[in-house]
């Protein structure tokens, strides 16, 4: 990699962070907050299993759904909520969404299904490859979480 395309690449990072802050100000689309300041709201919103699953089935509907939401795959919405590492322990808003997103985005969950034949079959779950699929899902999940965030303030 040579020195000049660096300097390029650091340009439209930049670029892209100074148009994404534009677009970021709060009111406008519906984005009250940067991600590094609901980190520390959303940390101290807790969540009740009943308030995760919602989330969580939410998640599955947007991950698996089709176009009218049917979902049908053997994977279920309450091991989306299943942690990775010992740190995504926890029943707050903040790790709750973040252990979400990373078993949607990542894949690697299994379960055992059946085949168009019926017999038993192992499902395990793509990582999300596409650019556009993740921002959507990214999206989707970020405003199911803002969402709640709101909720539970106003309760």
């Amino acid at each position: 990699m040579a020195q000049g395309d660096l300097t390029k690449r650091e340009g439209r990072l930049h670029t892209a962070v100074t148009s994404a802050r534009r677009r970021s100000r709060p009111g406008r689309y519906g984005r009250t907050e940067w991600p590094w300041e609901a980190a520390g709201h959303w940390a101290g919103v807790t969540l009740s299993r009943d308030e995760q699953m919602a989330i969580a089935e939410a998640a599955h509907t947007v991950r698996f759904g089709d176009s009218e939401g049917d979902t049908d795959t053997p994977i279920k919405p309450a091991q989306l909520l299943t942690g990775r590492r010992h740190a995504d322990a926890g029943n707050d808003l903040w790790r709750t969404a973040n252990r979400i997103q990373e078993n949607v985005i990542r894949g690697g969950l299994t379960a055992w299904g059946r085949d168009a034949n019926q017999r038993p079959r192992r499902t395990t779950t793509r990582e999300v490859r596409g650019i556009d699929a993740d921002v959507r899902m990214n999206k989707a999940l970020w405003l199911l979480s803002e969402r709640m965030a709101q909720i539970k303030a106003a309760a």
